[in-house]
């Protein structure tokens, strides 16, 4: 038997994680704005967050989290794509400079 710990850590990586994949990154907080304005979730370090969770977010903390790069658009993945990103490495740094 399983501890009650356990089963919800199992229940939460399960319903949330495996809905949404990394996406682009977001480079500015117009286009962070953006998303949030149409509803959509956004990844933060690898974690999708509700638009609204965001919404409530200090600016200090949303600019920090852009200029860090761990701020992505989240993708519903299809069955048929691949979970590899559709950028490689060498473009998101040269876009984040």
């Amino acid at each position: 038997m399983t501890s009650k710990h356990l089963k919800n850590e199992r229940q939460k990586y399960r319903s949330r994680y495996r809905k949404y994949r990394k996406g682009a990154p977001i480079l500015s907080v117009y286009d962070l704005l953006r998303e949030l304005a149409a509803g959509r979730f956004v990844m933060w370090r690898g974690r999708p967050l509700h638009p609204e969770f965001c919404r409530s977010m200090s600016l200090r903390a949303i600019e920090r989290g852009i200029l860090a790069g761990s701020i992505c658009r989240a993708e519903k993945p299809c069955d048929e794509a691949t979970m590899a990103l559709p950028f490689d490495r060498e473009f998101i740094e040269a876009m984040q400079r």
